[in-house]
């Protein structure tokens, strides 16, 4: 069809997908610190429960924050680090694609009518890699206690 040809064809020239396992390295700069300290009772989303907020404590210069108070709300890139089905959690941390947990690659979402979707049309946490992305509101900015 014309979707896989345009995905296989780049400035005119033939481009052959590589089946090559790739890791990403991060570094942690911060914890999240949160009323919630256990799965079970952690609200699915953050707006349901607006008195439970939380705050991030950072591990970087305070410079790299300047001006960050200027603006409403901010992106949070972070690991699922207590999830018991990752590699990592295990202790067996590793570059193969094999070794993700790909046992439920279709799962019934909370409100979603019973309907199965794939694992990445959800907000699970339990994914290939345990890395997530949020959105928060910025109540205030501390440059004192980052």
């Amino acid at each position: 069809d014309d979707v896989s040809k345009s995905r296989n064809n780049y400035g005119g020239k033939k481009v052959q997908p590589q089946q090559q396992n790739h890791s990403l390295l991060m570094h942690c700069i911060g914890t999240i610190v949160s009323p919630y300290t256990k799965r079970m009772g952690t609200p699915r989303q953050g707006a349901l429960v607006p008195s439970g907020r939380g705050f991030i404590q950072l591990r970087i210069p305070v410079e790299c924050i300047e001006g960050l108070e200027l603006y409403s709300h901010a992106w949070v890139l972070f690991t699922f680090h207590a999830n018991t089905d990752t590699p990592s959690a295990n202790g067996a941390a590793s570059n193969s694609f094999n070794k993700l947990n790909l046992s439920k690659t279709k799962i019934r979402p909370p409100r979603g009518n019973g309907i199965k979707v794939g694992m990445l049309a959800t907000r699970s946490p339990h994914r290939p890699n345990n890395v997530g992305l949020s959105l928060v509101k910025i109540v205030q900015v501390d440059k004192k206690e980052k």
